[in-house]
């Protein structure tokens, strides 16, 4: 945090309460439970005053060391070092408990010293950056990543404080209503419907605040099936953000109009559809214009940018599913490509988290594998660039097909999902059939014919 800055003529004075910072010493010094709880929520550059933070710097040593924190100790253990700045030393410590009550509301007083403190820096950074903003050598994207990170940190901090510790029976009482419907079958099931039931059977639907990985090689449908995800749900009324870097709205939405319609992409995308597939196409393009789905189609983006994105997209729209397709093609500052996907990978963790607490949505993340060899079925470890996508996702799907399949292949065939990772339930494969006219996933007992080439 910001320590003592020196102040430009004219502007205002930096946010600070001297004398809650007092307060707040003297509590901690006469009481060792108010000690720990300032321990807990407050760190020495938070202090405004020089003074403040050695005291403070000095407490936190002697409790890491098993030392009583008390006048005698701290106004040793400063004055053994270097005299207090701008005080007379042991007095000033002294004076500290002056007037000040035994036990103290130190919640409120470390709120308000963490709540000054990061005014404090929003403000000094904010200096920064107009300095960066003003210097031609530095690019806008530099200056905006170097805002959202200042952002980021401040707000995963203040997450971070909001999830104290709750005595067990809190979490049992948060926990009672799904206890409750544990007996009424799969219709209630912890997650949303994925739209399929087999699948609903092996990972019990879309589990709120999850990060679901959908990796398969390229061109192996990957974006087919995350599109069926996106409407289903948005059949049940349910949002879905759809983040495609590889294909643009467009084609997403000739993809979807043509599986809504059950015709054939590639005549309708040659110009061969005759006027009655021409009159469905249009009917169902009405259907679709009413579905609840957002799609975000930028070339790329930064990972911190996204994970902001998700977040304030979801208080607006609460989306049961969000969609990001690819995930190695965002980005971020890094030495090599496996940091940078280390990075992105824990940047989206931390996006389902809190997707989950704000709308019980869910993030899939679509991904690519390395190459396999010929015959061999995909493995976790065929996840692209880094490990630390295995290590962050709740629950990875791999998609492949069953058996031989010719390139430009017309008749149906059959997909294996195979849930090679859950962290709350078990592996296993799910059977999907595949037809690649409408470039639609269905159950296996719903096999048909294909609409006409």
């Amino acid at each position: 945090m910001a320590t003592r800055a020196t102040q430009n003529t004219g502007t205002p004075p930096l946010p600070s309460n001297e004398r809650i910072e007092r307060a707040l010493l003297g509590a901690a010094l006469l009481d060792k439970g108010n000690f720990y709880s300032a321990a807990e929520h407050l760190e020495p550059g938070m202090f405004y005053s020089v003074a403040h933070q050695r005291i403070f710097e000095a407490m936190l040593a002697l409790g890491q060391a098993g030392v009583a924190v008390n006048i005698a100790t701290v106004a040793e253990k400063v004055d053994g070092e270097a005299a207090v700045e701008g005080v007379g030393g042991s007095p000033y410590i002294a004076g500290l408990v002056d007037g000040t009550p035994a036990v103290a509301d130190i919640e409120h007083y470390s709120g308000i010293i963490r709540g000054h403190a990061e005014k404090r820096k929003l403000a000094l950074e904010g200096e920064r950056l107009t300095e960066k903003a003003l210097d031609r050598s530095t690019s806008s994207e530099e200056v905006l990543e170097n805002i959202e990170t200042v952002i980021g940190e401040m707000r995963e901090d203040q997450l971070a404080r909001t999830r104290t510790a709750m005595p067990i029976k809190e979490a049992v009482r948060e926990t009672l209503p799904s206890l409750e419907r544990s007996g009424q079958g799969e219709a209630a099931m912890v997650g949303r419907a994925t739209g399929y039931s087999d699948l609903d059977k092996k990972i019990a639907g879309w589990i709120p605040g999850d990060l679901v990985v959908v990796a398969a090689r390229p061109s192996a449908g990957k974006t087919a099936l995350a599109l069926e995800f996106a409407r289903h749900q948005a059949e049940e009324g349910n949002a879905t953000l759809f983040f495609s870097f590889e294909m643009s709205r467009t084609s997403l939405v000739q993809r979807l109009a043509c599986r809504v319609a059950d015709l054939n992409l590639h005549k309708f995308r040659g110009g061969y559809l005759s006027r009655e597939e021409q009159g469905r196409l249009l009917v169902a393009m009405g259907k679709i214009a009413e579905y609840p789905i957002w799609v975000s189609d930028p070339p790329s983006m930064r990972a911190t940018e996204i994970r902001w994105k998700i977040r304030r997209l979801a208080q607006r729209i609460k989306p049961a599913l969000v969609i990001v397709d690819y995930l190695q093609l965002l980005r971020a500052k890094a030495e090599n490509r496996t940091q940078a996907v280390t990075e992105i990978s824990m940047e989206l963790k931390a996006a389902a988290r809190e997707l989950g607490e704000i709308c019980q949505g869910t993030l899939i993340a679509v991904s690519q594998l390395a190459r396999i060899p010929a015959g061999e079925r995909p493995q976790l470890h065929h996840l692209r660039e880094s490990g630390q996508i295995e290590q962050d996702a709740d629950t990875v799907l791999l998609l492949s097909d069953q058996g031989n399949v010719e390139l430009g292949q017309s008749v149906p065939w059959t997909k294996v999902l195979d849930i090679a990772k859950q962290r709350n339930g078990p592996t296993g494969l799910v059977r999907f059939t595949f037809f690649p006219g409408v470039m639609g996933f269905e159950q296996p007992a719903a096999w048909r014919k294909e609409p006409d080439e």
